[in-house]
């Protein structure tokens, strides 16, 4: 008899605590789902990008377009701020002046052709439509 009471209450205080668990994260998780306010000052836009903006190929000289070429892979072309800003000598005021550590500079369609160019590679800026400034943060 002691034995069965004994089990009864070793199960009891194990459900009794899987409960408690289960509760508590039920609201740990629902705290968290709590929709979170952007602090956009935290990460301010530049000053040049405070309107519609777009890339202008025809002040460039040296701008190609290369639309024969097949995109085999996306190459992620990321750059270390604090790193970079050494080099700047005061370029770049606005990556240099905040605490910015890797920095996405793009998403690049490449190809895997051998002893390639980077004029190999597939380009097509021009048809590029503007991205909506409200994207950029």
């Amino acid at each position: 008899m002691t034995n069965n009471r004994l089990r009864c209450l070793i199960i009891s205080i194990s459900i009794g605590l899987i409960v408690l668990f289960i509760v508590g994260a039920i609201i740990y998780l629902a705290r968290q789902s709590e929709r979170k306010t952007i602090d956009y000052d935290a990460c301010p836009r530049p000053k040049q990008f405070a309107t519609d903006y777009d890339f202008d190929y025809t002040k460039k000289t040296n701008e190609y377009r290369n639309t024969n070429s097949s995109i085999d892979y996306f190459r992620l072309s990321l750059s270390w701020s604090p790193t970079f800003c050494k080099t700047q000598n005061g370029k770049n005021l606005f990556q240099c002046q905040h605490s910015f550590g890797f920095v996405v500079h793009g998403l690049w369609p490449s190809t895997f052709k051998k002893g390639s160019s980077s004029h190999s590679h597939p380009r097509n800026c021009r048809n590029e439509k503007p991205m909506p400034i409200e994207i950029i943060r």
